[in-house]
């Protein structure tokens, strides 16, 4: 299970966060993130909702650090992060920084 969920924090985390401020919504990264959440099963809190905000993602909407995907994607890390392997949780950390009001 916890493969599962770094393999969705490292796509989400490469994918639509960014320095520059916003993100841009290419081809099949929705559906790759949507795959990814698939993959979790339901019984994960905030899943569903996740997968909803995917989904309503179009090719070419720009994603900021204040999206809807980004701030339930947040939470969500924040809820499981136990759950991430200990190889992993610098990482983990480092998102939690860069996407900390003090830093934006």
């Amino acid at each position: 299970m916890s493969e599962h969920l770094v393999h969705l924090i490292a796509f989400w985390s490469a994918y639509f966060i960014s320095a520059q401020g916003v993100t841009i919504v290419r081809s099949g990264m929705r559906d790759r993130l949507i795959e990814l959440l698939d993959a979790l099963p339901p019984s994960f809190e905030g899943v569903l909702e996740l997968r909803g905000h995917a989904a309503s993602l179009s090719e070419d909407a720009t994603v900021g650090m204040d999206h809807p995907i980004n701030q339930a994607m947040l939470a969500f890390l924040l809820k499981y992060e136990k759950e991430i392997p200990d190889k992993f949780q610098n990482n983990i950390h480092n998102i939690k920084s860069f996407l900390s009001p003090g830093q934006r």
